[in-house]
């Protein structure tokens, strides 16, 4: 059967002087079938973290239709249509690209970018006060907890004298604007300025659910 999207199901080597596609994956079928599914339709679907892309056979029946069956092909569509949803909105999240527009599918960029991101933000050695490297092994743990410790402790300075150098900005006309009761209506054009896919709230919903 003729394919629908990407023609190739199979690569090696993306980005590289070897890089290889081959279409590997096929659908057979015989005139009966098609005189029964004359509208049917093979469609490649991208794949994320494999090599191969998955095939998904669409059957358009002619003629009466079993109820059952039907029912059955809609249930695992729209099941199949949620996994890749969720798995686009996972991946988006973690490779951290904002400017990755809705409706595109994941690839093994992204995949590329939150490893390399997680990769990059790895802590394997810190330099104590005296100049000397600490790794996991020889007390970075206590290194990097003193060093927190310390910068939250609380210190005897007077805020009062570090306030009072600080210029004065806020008009009392403006004090007085910020002081009012929030509106529903700031409410929520403060959460539709927002990512959809970013700030998950406690619930574990991102700002695009609401």
């Amino acid at each position: 059967m003729e394919m629908v999207g990407h023609p190739f199901t199979w690569e090696r080597g993306r980005d590289t002087e070897n890089w290889m596609k081959i279409r590997l994956d096929r659908a057979l079928t015989n005139t009966d079938w098609l005189n029964m599914f004359p509208m049917a339709k093979l469609y490649n679907l991208e794949s994320t973290s494999n090599d191969h892309s998955p095939n998904l056979l669409v059957p358009q029946y002619r003629g009466r239709r079993d109820v059952k069956s039907t029912v059955k092909y809609k249930e695992a569509r729209d099941k199949l249509t949620n996994i890749s949803n969720q798995r686009e909105i996972f991946w988006r999240q973690r490779s951290k690209q904002l400017w990755f527009r809705v409706g595109d599918r994941n690839s093994k960029y992204f995949h590329w970018c939150a490893s390399t991101r997680r990769r990059n933000n790895q802590i394997n050695k810190l330099k104590n006060d005296d100049g000397q490297w600490m790794e996991w092994e020889n007390g970075l743990r206590d290194l990097m907890s003193d060093y927190c410790l310390k910068l939250f402790a609380a210190s005897e300075i007077d805020w009062r004298e570090v306030v009072s150098y600080i210029p004065t900005k806020v008009t009392r006309d403006q004090n007085d604007m910020l002081l009012q009761q929030v509106m529903v209506e700031e409410v929520k054009q403060a959460l539709f300025q927002m990512n959809s896919d970013k700030a998950l709230g406690l619930d574990g919903m991102t700002p695009g659910f609401y």
